[in-house]
């Protein structure tokens, strides 16, 4: 075989593997406040499949896997020891109190650290993905932008999508990307 492709005949070489669908922040644009009935263990791979699946698509021209969640640090050991060069977080907010209120939970995260822990263990390049919300968080847009000035990380602005469970947040919260540009053009 001359590698894996798609119906189209493009080259496969990337492989996306959600290892969890539970994520311990309930974000009002993403999970209801109540959580999600999560699926039982039987049915997410378990480390030995994962490993098997990558194993044999790897001699087929697979070049990159990433890992994703739900929330993939719950399940542990998807760590730079385990091979991880790189790593993408969700990071709303800055501050602490609205972090616990975008995710509608208080568990002392904090992006500057993680990412700085992240970046300290060798991973590169670190990206911050940030849901801008108008009236929630999109005055931090510019804290953002200056954290790749004053450091080596890729900030990622995402517009809001509001849809489903998830209309307590309308299209008067979005903020589109080209006032976000705007704004760090100012």
């Amino acid at each position: 075989m001359t590698g894996l492709r798609d119906q189209f005949g493009r080259t496969i070489e990337y492989l996306r593997i959600s290892v969890t669908d539970r994520c311990n922040f309930r974000c009002s644009y993403c999970m209801p406040l109540e959580g999600l009935p999560w699926l039982p263990k039987s049915d997410i791979l378990s480390y030995e499949e994962i490993a098997d699946v990558v194993g044999q698509l790897a001699p087929l021209g697979l070049r990159r896997v990433r890992i994703t969640g739900g929330e993939p640090t719950i399940r542990p050991q998807e760590l730079a020891d385990a091979g991880l060069v790189r790593v993408n977080m969700s990071s709303d907010s800055l501050r602490p109190e609205r972090i616990a209120s975008i995710s509608r939970r208080t568990l002392h995260f904090n992006p500057i650290a993680a990412a700085a822990a992240a970046q300290a263990a060798g991973l590169a390049p670190i990206k911050l993905n940030v849901v801008v919300m108008r009236g929630i968080n999109d005055d931090e847009v510019l804290d953002y932008a200056r954290l790749t000035l004053e450091r080596p990380w890729h900030v990622r602005f995402i517009e809001l999508m509001p849809v489903g469970e998830m209309a307590t947040l309308s299209a008067d919260h979005v903020v589109p990307s080209d006032e976000v540009l705007r704004r760090i053009a100012g």
